[in-house]
């Protein structure tokens, strides 16, 4: 005899909710550094299986970007001078990673950097944030030394006004 029977399999995890959040410090001035803040957290209900940030940090810096705050256990590496990646692992809900970068700039290197970071897991669709740091340029310096007098006698005394001024717009 044959039979058969119309089993069902119920998934009882529930979906996790992942969102990202992505800030600049700026607008800063040339010769500082510029930083973004990623945040990711899972506001659940469900756990977020193997949570992962993807990060394409912008060119034009003075230096290289660098991690100077991460989860602990590491999780994220750059490689090729701008290429972060985090592989978090489970993210709880309710649980939020951050991680924070940095790279300088200077006066020949300073412009408005703009960035996008992804983040993803195996449960939950990729979702994105977008900030922006602009880096003024230096200022425009100009400098005048006016005397109180024109011409002065040996052992005579001068006074000096001296004025520095920005002219940057």
């Amino acid at each position: 005899p044959n039979v058969s029977d119309d089993g069902k399999v119920t998934c009882e995890e529930e979906n996790p909710s992942l969102k990202v959040e992505k800030s600049g410090n700026g607008p800063i001035d040339a010769g500082e550094d510029a930083v973004f803040t990623i945040k990711v957290t899972n506001n659940g209900p469900g756990v977020a299986r193997s949570a992962r940030l993807q990060d394409s940090l912008p060119g034009g810096t003075a230096g290289p970007w660098a991690i100077t705050t991460q989860p602990g256990g590491a999780p994220c590496t750059i490689s090729s001078g701008s290429e972060l990646s985090c592989d978090f692992g489970d993210l709880q809900p309710g649980q939020t990673v951050t991680v924070r970068v940095k790279a300088p700039t200077s006066r020949e290197r300073c412009k408005r950097y703009d960035n996008t970071a992804t983040a993803v897991a195996e449960n939950a669709p990729e979702v994105e944030d977008d900030a922006s740091v602009r880096c003024d340029k230096p200022p425009n310096l100009t400098l005048n030394k006016k005397a109180n007098k024109k011409k002065v006698n040996p052992g005579g005394r001068v006074k000096y006004t001296i004025t520095v001024k920005n002219t940057r717009k």
